[in-house]
């Protein structure tokens, strides 16, 4: 990229002259560096709609029964609580886990209580995590096994048979 146009594009995109030029990984095959990327991207409207999830949603039949197995067997921090809403939002340290009953007029999600939910929790320890977890009471159809890449994965249920799995992934 020309210097002169390079200069005009930071002043344009607003960006501070700190940003780095070194040469970004998704970028590097093509020849540009990560400040050109940037521009380039910011300069064709390209910048990311959708950056990081925020919440996962899990549907249950009793929101005050499920409220208390959340806290009370997998330890997560209640931060959000509607009852006319029938909805609760847990912190699991960066994304949201949030519960919510159906009302009956939503026959359809209703139906989906109880299926595979597709969240993982990320552990250090599964032994540690698996035994604290079964002494509270939680169901695992899958114990915790040796997965091919070499981590392990074990599947449990919350009280309306939603499942969760349990990931730890080798030290490195």
């Amino acid at each position: 990229m020309d210097p002169v146009l390079l200069h005009l594009a930071v002043a344009r995109a607003n960006i501070p002259v700190a940003v780095t030029t070194e040469t970004a990984p998704h970028q590097a095959d093509k020849g540009t560096n990560g400040l050109q990327a940037l521009l380039l991207n910011r300069w064709q409207g390209e910048e990311k709609v959708l950056k990081k999830i925020t919440h996962v949603e899990i549907l249950v039949s009793d929101i005050e029964g499920s409220i208390e197995w959340y806290r009370q067997v997998l330890g997560l921090r209640l931060i959000r609580h509607s009852h006319d809403q029938r909805w609760a939002e847990f912190d699991t340290e960066g994304t949201r886990l949030s519960l919510y009953e159906p009302r009956d007029d939503q026959a359809e999600l209703k139906k989906a209580v109880g299926s595979h939910t597709g969240v993982v929790f990320g552990v250090r320890d599964m032994k540690a995590a698996y035994q604290d977890l079964a002494a509270k009471g939680a169901a695992f159809p899958i114990p915790p096994c040796k997965q091919p890449w070499g981590g392990e994965m074990a599947v449990f249920l919350d009280p309306d048979g939603n499942s969760l799995c349990l990931l730890s992934t080798p030290q490195q």
